[in-house]
Protein backbone atom coordinates (compact mmCIF):
# COMPACT_ATOMS: atom_id res chain seq x y z
CA UNK A 1 0.00 0.00 0.00
CA UNK A 2 1.65 3.22 -1.14
CA UNK A 3 -0.02 5.17 1.65
CA UNK A 4 2.51 3.75 4.13
CA UNK A 5 5.62 5.08 2.40
CA UNK A 6 4.01 8.39 1.53
CA UNK A 7 2.72 8.76 5.07
CA UNK A 8 6.14 8.08 6.59
CA UNK A 9 7.62 10.98 4.64
CA UNK A 10 4.74 13.21 5.75
CA UNK A 11 5.13 12.17 9.39
CA UNK A 12 8.90 12.72 9.35
CA UNK A 13 8.48 16.16 7.84
CA UNK A 14 5.68 17.11 10.23
CA UNK A 15 7.55 16.03 13.35
CA UNK A 16 10.78 17.67 12.22
CA UNK A 17 8.86 20.94 11.82
CA UNK A 18 7.03 20.48 15.10
CA UNK A 19 10.19 19.70 17.06
CA UNK A 20 11.96 22.80 15.79
CA UNK A 21 8.92 24.94 16.56
CA UNK A 22 8.35 23.77 20.15
CA UNK A 23 12.05 23.99 20.91
CA UNK A 24 12.05 27.62 19.80
CA UNK A 25 8.95 28.38 21.88
CA UNK A 26 10.39 26.78 25.03
CA UNK A 27 13.13 29.41 25.17
CA UNK A 28 10.49 32.07 25.94
CA UNK A 29 7.96 29.99 27.88
CA UNK A 30 6.63 31.80 30.93
CA UNK A 31 4.28 30.92 33.83
CA UNK A 32 1.30 32.45 32.01
CA UNK A 33 1.93 30.12 29.07
CA UNK A 34 1.00 27.04 31.14
CA UNK A 35 -2.48 25.90 32.18
CA UNK A 36 -3.82 22.90 34.09
CA UNK A 37 -6.26 20.58 32.35
CA UNK A 38 -9.18 18.85 34.06
CA UNK A 39 -6.93 15.96 35.11
CA UNK A 40 -4.40 18.44 36.58
CA UNK A 41 -1.82 17.64 33.91
CA UNK A 42 -0.21 20.71 32.33
CA UNK A 43 -0.73 22.01 28.83
CA UNK A 44 1.29 24.84 27.33
CA UNK A 45 0.74 27.28 24.52
CA UNK A 46 3.35 25.28 22.62
CA UNK A 47 1.30 22.04 22.85
CA UNK A 48 -1.75 23.73 21.39
CA UNK A 49 0.01 25.79 18.75
CA UNK A 50 2.08 22.84 17.55
CA UNK A 51 -0.97 20.59 17.27
CA UNK A 52 -2.84 23.23 15.25
CA UNK A 53 0.14 23.71 12.95
CA UNK A 54 0.54 19.97 12.49
CA UNK A 55 -3.11 19.60 11.53
CA UNK A 56 -2.71 22.48 9.08
CA UNK A 57 0.35 20.80 7.58
CA UNK A 58 -1.55 17.53 7.10
CA UNK A 59 -4.45 19.28 5.42
CA UNK A 60 -2.10 21.02 3.01
CA UNK A 61 -0.18 17.81 2.23
CA UNK A 62 -1.39 16.43 -1.10
CA UNK A 63 -0.10 12.85 -0.70
CA UNK A 64 -2.40 11.82 2.14
CA UNK A 65 -5.25 14.33 2.29
CA UNK A 66 -8.36 14.12 4.39
CA UNK A 67 -7.32 11.63 7.07
CA UNK A 68 -8.62 12.33 10.59
CA UNK A 69 -6.08 13.11 13.31
CA UNK A 70 -6.34 11.92 16.91
CA UNK A 71 -4.31 14.50 18.82
CA UNK A 72 -4.09 14.82 22.58
CA UNK A 73 -5.39 18.39 22.75
CA UNK A 74 -8.55 20.16 21.63
CA UNK A 75 -9.79 23.73 21.58
CA UNK A 76 -11.92 23.23 24.70
CA UNK A 77 -9.43 24.85 27.06
CA UNK A 78 -9.23 27.92 24.80
CA UNK A 79 -13.01 28.35 24.89
CA UNK A 80 -13.23 28.38 28.68
CA UNK A 81 -14.16 31.63 30.46
CA UNK A 82 -11.10 33.69 31.29
CA UNK A 83 -8.92 32.08 28.63
CA UNK A 84 -8.63 35.18 26.44
CA UNK A 85 -4.97 35.84 27.18
CA UNK A 86 -3.98 32.19 26.85
CA UNK A 87 -5.91 31.88 23.57
CA UNK A 88 -4.31 35.04 22.21
CA UNK A 89 -0.84 33.71 23.01
CA UNK A 90 -1.54 30.43 21.17
CA UNK A 91 -2.89 32.40 18.23
CA UNK A 92 0.22 34.59 18.21
CA UNK A 93 2.46 31.52 18.01
CA UNK A 94 0.42 29.94 15.22
CA UNK A 95 0.53 33.16 13.24
CA UNK A 96 4.32 33.25 13.57
CA UNK A 97 4.30 30.20 11.26
CA UNK A 98 1.00 30.69 9.41
CA UNK A 99 0.09 34.41 9.33
CA UNK A 100 -3.21 33.87 7.52
CA UNK A 101 -4.78 31.79 10.31
CA UNK A 102 -7.41 33.71 12.25
CA UNK A 103 -8.57 32.93 15.78
CA UNK A 104 -11.69 31.09 14.64
CA UNK A 105 -9.64 28.98 12.22
CA UNK A 106 -7.20 28.20 15.05
CA UNK A 107 -10.01 26.76 17.17
CA UNK A 108 -11.34 24.80 14.20
CA UNK A 109 -7.90 23.37 13.44
CA UNK A 110 -7.52 22.15 17.01
CA UNK A 111 -10.92 20.50 16.95
CA UNK A 112 -10.24 18.90 13.56
CA UNK A 113 -7.08 17.47 15.09
CA UNK A 114 -8.92 15.98 18.08
CA UNK A 115 -10.69 13.10 16.35
CA UNK A 116 -11.67 10.23 18.64
CA UNK A 117 -11.86 6.91 16.75
CA UNK A 118 -14.66 4.49 17.54
CA UNK A 119 -13.53 1.28 19.30
CA UNK A 120 -13.53 -1.69 16.94
CA UNK A 121 -14.40 0.35 13.86
CA UNK A 122 -11.15 -0.32 11.99
CA UNK A 123 -10.59 3.34 11.20
CA UNK A 124 -7.68 4.93 9.35
CA UNK A 125 -6.29 7.99 11.12
CA UNK A 126 -3.23 9.84 12.35
CA UNK A 127 -2.13 9.82 15.98
CA UNK A 128 -0.24 12.93 17.06
CA UNK A 129 1.35 14.35 20.19
CA UNK A 130 3.60 17.32 19.31
CA UNK A 131 4.97 17.43 22.87
CA UNK A 132 4.98 14.04 24.52
CA UNK A 133 6.22 14.76 28.02
CA UNK A 134 4.88 18.26 28.68
CA UNK A 135 6.06 18.19 32.30
CA UNK A 136 9.57 17.41 31.09
CA UNK A 137 9.30 20.07 28.41
CA UNK A 138 8.50 22.65 31.08
CA UNK A 139 11.21 21.49 33.49
CA UNK A 140 13.97 21.34 30.88
CA UNK A 141 14.25 17.56 30.54
CA UNK A 142 13.86 15.55 27.36
CA UNK A 143 10.59 15.46 25.47
CA UNK A 144 9.54 14.16 22.05
CA UNK A 145 7.28 15.00 19.12
CA UNK A 146 5.39 11.94 17.92
CA UNK A 147 3.14 10.91 15.03
CA UNK A 148 1.80 7.54 13.95
CA UNK A 149 -0.53 6.30 11.24
CA UNK A 150 -3.20 3.68 11.90
CA UNK A 151 -4.66 1.98 8.83
CA UNK A 152 -7.85 0.02 9.39
CA UNK A 153 -7.06 -0.29 13.10
CA UNK A 154 -3.39 -1.27 12.71
CA UNK A 155 -0.41 0.93 13.57
CA UNK A 156 1.70 0.85 10.39
CA UNK A 157 4.21 3.70 10.48
CA UNK A 158 5.30 6.79 12.35
CA UNK A 159 7.97 9.29 13.32
CA UNK A 160 9.53 10.48 16.56
CA UNK A 161 11.60 13.65 16.89
CA UNK A 162 13.74 14.12 19.99
CA UNK A 163 14.97 17.73 19.96
CA UNK A 164 17.20 17.29 23.02
CA UNK A 165 17.99 13.61 23.22
CA UNK A 166 21.40 14.34 24.70
CA UNK A 167 19.56 15.84 27.66
CA UNK A 168 21.03 17.39 30.75
CA UNK A 169 24.20 15.99 32.36
CA UNK A 170 22.30 14.51 35.29
CA UNK A 171 20.07 12.51 32.94
CA UNK A 172 22.96 10.10 32.29
CA UNK A 173 22.27 8.74 28.82
CA UNK A 174 25.43 6.92 27.71
CA UNK A 175 25.69 8.42 24.23
CA UNK A 176 24.83 12.08 23.66
CA UNK A 177 22.99 12.91 20.45
CA UNK A 178 22.93 16.24 18.70
CA UNK A 179 19.70 18.16 18.97
CA UNK A 180 17.08 17.32 16.38
CA UNK A 181 17.38 13.51 16.22
CA UNK A 182 14.61 12.12 14.01
CA UNK A 183 13.44 8.51 13.76
CA UNK A 184 10.92 6.67 11.61
CA UNK A 185 9.48 3.16 11.38
CA UNK A 186 7.29 1.19 8.98
CA UNK A 187 5.66 -2.07 10.04
CA UNK A 188 7.57 -4.85 8.31
CA UNK A 189 9.86 -2.30 6.67
CA UNK A 190 12.28 -1.44 9.44
CA UNK A 191 13.23 1.47 11.68
CA UNK A 192 15.45 4.33 10.63
CA UNK A 193 17.37 7.26 11.99
CA UNK A 194 17.15 10.21 9.64
CA UNK A 195 20.51 11.95 9.50
CA UNK A 196 19.34 14.93 7.45
CA UNK A 197 15.58 15.48 7.84
CA UNK A 198 15.40 17.86 4.89
CA UNK A 199 16.93 15.40 2.43
CA UNK A 200 13.91 13.11 2.10
CA UNK A 201 16.17 10.07 2.56
CA UNK A 202 15.04 6.99 4.45
CA UNK A 203 18.15 7.41 6.59
CA UNK A 204 20.25 4.86 8.42
CA UNK A 205 18.54 1.58 9.31
CA UNK A 206 18.41 0.67 13.00
CA UNK A 207 18.82 -2.93 14.08
CA UNK A 208 19.89 -4.21 17.47
CA UNK A 209 22.34 -7.08 17.95
CA UNK A 210 20.48 -10.35 18.50
CA UNK A 211 23.50 -12.11 20.00
CA UNK A 212 22.60 -13.06 23.59
CA UNK A 213 24.79 -11.41 26.18
CA UNK A 214 26.80 -13.61 28.49
CA UNK A 215 25.88 -13.74 32.17
CA UNK A 216 28.32 -12.75 34.89
CA UNK A 217 29.45 -9.24 34.06
CA UNK A 218 26.42 -8.23 32.02
CA UNK A 219 24.93 -4.81 32.76
CA UNK A 220 21.21 -4.40 32.05
CA UNK A 221 20.21 -0.76 31.64
CA UNK A 222 16.63 -0.12 32.69
CA UNK A 223 14.63 2.94 31.67
CA UNK A 224 13.18 4.70 34.70
CA UNK A 225 10.84 7.68 34.71
CA UNK A 226 12.48 10.90 35.89
CA UNK A 227 9.87 11.25 38.64
CA UNK A 228 9.83 7.59 39.67
CA UNK A 229 11.18 6.45 43.02
CA UNK A 230 11.76 2.85 41.96
CA UNK A 231 11.89 0.37 39.10
CA UNK A 232 8.60 -1.38 39.71
CA UNK A 233 7.97 -5.12 40.24
CA UNK A 234 10.85 -6.51 42.28
CA UNK A 235 10.33 -10.11 41.11
CA UNK A 236 11.46 -9.08 37.62
CA UNK A 237 14.70 -7.53 38.80
CA UNK A 238 15.35 -10.33 41.27
CA UNK A 239 15.18 -12.78 38.38
CA UNK A 240 17.55 -10.66 36.30
CA UNK A 241 20.09 -10.46 39.12
CA UNK A 242 19.68 -14.19 39.72
CA UNK A 243 21.00 -14.82 36.20
CA UNK A 244 24.19 -12.90 36.92
CA UNK A 245 23.33 -9.47 35.54
CA UNK A 246 23.63 -6.14 37.29
CA UNK A 247 21.07 -3.36 36.93
CA UNK A 248 21.66 0.25 36.00
CA UNK A 249 18.85 2.78 36.11
CA UNK A 250 18.65 5.34 33.31
CA UNK A 251 16.32 8.30 33.86
CA UNK A 252 14.25 8.77 30.72
CA UNK A 253 10.57 8.74 29.93
CA UNK A 254 7.87 9.78 27.41
CA UNK A 255 8.57 8.36 23.95
CA UNK A 256 12.25 9.22 24.25
CA UNK A 257 12.49 5.90 26.11
CA UNK A 258 11.59 4.00 22.95
CA UNK A 259 14.30 5.83 21.03
CA UNK A 260 16.74 4.99 23.83
CA UNK A 261 15.86 1.29 23.53
CA UNK A 262 15.98 1.32 19.72
CA UNK A 263 19.44 2.93 19.73
CA UNK A 264 21.01 0.71 22.42
CA UNK A 265 21.01 3.30 25.20
CA UNK A 266 18.80 1.17 27.45
CA UNK A 267 18.03 -2.56 27.40
CA UNK A 268 14.59 -2.67 28.95
CA UNK A 269 11.41 -0.68 29.47
CA UNK A 270 9.09 -2.13 32.07
CA UNK A 271 6.02 -0.06 32.78
CA UNK A 272 3.80 -1.18 35.62
CA UNK A 273 0.12 -1.60 34.80
CA UNK A 274 -1.16 -0.36 38.13
CA UNK A 275 -4.32 -1.74 39.73
CA UNK A 276 -6.73 -3.93 37.74
CA UNK A 277 -9.20 -1.04 37.47
CA UNK A 278 -6.61 1.52 36.33
CA UNK A 279 -7.48 3.98 33.59
CA UNK A 280 -6.49 2.71 30.13
CA UNK A 281 -3.46 4.36 28.54
CA UNK A 282 -3.88 6.83 25.68
CA UNK A 283 -2.75 5.72 22.24
CA UNK A 284 -0.63 8.86 21.73
CA UNK A 285 1.62 7.75 24.61
CA UNK A 286 2.55 4.51 22.78
CA UNK A 287 2.48 5.37 19.07
CA UNK A 288 4.71 5.17 17.22
CA UNK A 289 7.21 4.17 19.94
CA UNK A 290 6.14 0.53 20.26
CA UNK A 291 6.45 0.12 16.49
CA UNK A 292 9.91 1.70 16.46
CA UNK A 293 11.33 -0.74 19.01
CA UNK A 294 9.62 -3.74 17.42
CA UNK A 295 11.19 -2.89 14.06
CA UNK A 296 14.67 -2.80 15.61
CA UNK A 297 14.25 -6.37 16.84
CA UNK A 298 12.99 -5.81 20.38
CA UNK A 299 10.27 -7.89 21.95
CA UNK A 300 7.47 -5.54 22.98
CA UNK A 301 4.13 -6.46 24.54
CA UNK A 302 1.95 -5.28 27.36
CA UNK A 303 2.48 -6.68 30.87
CA UNK A 304 0.26 -9.64 30.03
CA UNK A 305 2.17 -10.58 26.88
CA UNK A 306 -0.38 -9.16 24.44
CA UNK A 307 0.34 -7.07 21.37
CA UNK A 308 -0.85 -3.48 21.40
CA UNK A 309 -4.29 -3.01 19.86
CA UNK A 310 -4.81 0.40 18.24
CA UNK A 311 -8.35 -0.47 17.15
CA UNK A 312 -9.86 0.31 20.55
CA UNK A 313 -10.52 4.02 20.20
CA UNK A 314 -8.33 6.73 21.74
CA UNK A 315 -7.22 4.46 24.60
CA UNK A 316 -5.61 1.01 24.76
CA UNK A 317 -8.63 -0.70 26.32
CA UNK A 318 -7.21 -4.20 25.86
CA UNK A 319 -3.68 -3.54 27.12
CA UNK A 320 -2.07 -3.17 30.53
CA UNK A 321 1.40 -1.75 31.05
CA UNK A 322 4.45 -2.32 28.85
CA UNK A 323 7.32 -4.79 28.69
CA UNK A 324 10.01 -4.23 26.05
CA UNK A 325 13.46 -5.80 25.95
CA UNK A 326 16.40 -5.73 23.58
CA UNK A 327 17.25 -9.01 21.78
CA UNK A 328 20.58 -9.41 23.57
CA UNK A 329 19.15 -9.23 27.09
CA UNK A 330 15.79 -10.98 26.55
CA UNK A 331 17.10 -14.18 28.14
CA UNK A 332 17.64 -12.47 31.48
CA UNK A 333 13.95 -11.76 31.94
CA UNK A 334 11.23 -14.05 33.29
CA UNK A 335 7.90 -14.44 31.57
CA UNK A 336 6.62 -10.90 31.45
CA UNK A 337 2.98 -11.65 32.13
Amino acid sequence: MTLRSDALEVALDAMSRSAMFVRRVRADLGPDDIQAKDDDSPVTVADLAAQALTRLHLEEEAMVPGLPMCGEESAAILREPGSDRFRARVHELVQSEAPSIGETELLDLLDRGAHRPVPGAGETFWICDPIDGTKRYISGHRYSSCMGLVIEGELVCGAIACPDLGGRPEDRIDVADPAGSLFGAVKGGGAFRIEEPSSGSTGRRLRLDRQPRAAGDCRVRVARSVSSTGLGPEHVWKAVRGKGASLEEVSIDNQCKYVALATNRVDCIYQHAGSPDHQPSCIWDFAPGVLLVAETGCEVTDREGRSFDFNQGPTLLQNRGLAATSPGTRGFFPTLA
